[in-house]
C-alpha cells in the first residue's frame, strides 16, 4: 500500500506484518485462526484510530497556533474513538461541512469502505464486550476490510 505519510506507511506495515504471520499461524489450526482474527480486528481499528488522530494533529499544527492546534489535539485524544465511517464523517464535519463533503463523495456510506470500517469497528466492539457469538470474522476477512478501508 503506497502512502504519502512515512508515520501511516510504518503503521500499516506492522499490520502487513502481523497478517503474514496470522495467515501462517492461523491455516494450521482453526481456533487459533478465530484467535488471531479477534487480534487482528483490535489492531487494525487501534492503528486507524491512531492515524486518523494524526492527521488530524497534522492539520491542526498547520494553523500555526500552538495553543489551538495543543486543544484540538488533546479534543481528539479524548473524543475518537473506535472509527467507523460514521465517526470519521463526523470529526471531518467538525473542522468543516465541505470536508464531510469530499469525503462522502470518496467515500460512500453504503460503499466498500464504509462498510469496511464498519465492520472492523463492530467485530472489535463485540470482541471487546465480551459479545463473541456476533463475531463471526477470519484473518481473511479482516485483511480484505483492511485492504478496503
Amino acid at each position: 500500500m503506497k502512502l504519502k505519510s512515512p508515520y501511516l506507511s510504518a503503521r500499516f506495515d506492522e499490520i502487513e506484518a502481523a497478517f503474514v504471520k496470522s495467515e501462517g499461524w492461523g491455516t494450521k489450526t482453526p481456533e487459533l485462526g478465530a484467535y488471531l482474527a479477534g487480534y487482528l480486528v483490535v489492531m487494525v481499528c487501534g492503528v486507524f484510530e491512531d492515524c486518523i488522530e494524526y492527521l488530524v494533529a497534522q492539520r491542526a499544527d498547520r494553523t500555526a497556533d500552538n495553543q489551538l492546534a495543543s486543544f484540538i489535539k488533546w479534543s481528539i485524544s479524548r473524543t475518537f474513538s473506535n472509527p467507523d465511517d460514521g465517526k470519521i464523517a463526523g470529526i471531518l464535519a467538525a473542522f468543516s461541512p465541505e470536508y464531510k463533503a469530499i469525503y462522502r463523495e470518496r467515500i460512500p456510506a453504503d460503499g466498500p469502505v464504509a462498510l469496511a470500517l464498519n465492520s472492523i469497528s463492530s467485530n472489535k466492539n463485540d470482541l471487546a464486550h465480551g459479545n463473541l457469538s456476533k463475531m463471526n470474522v477470519t484473518v481473511s476477512d479482516v485483511k480484505d476490510y483492511f485492504q478496503r478501508a
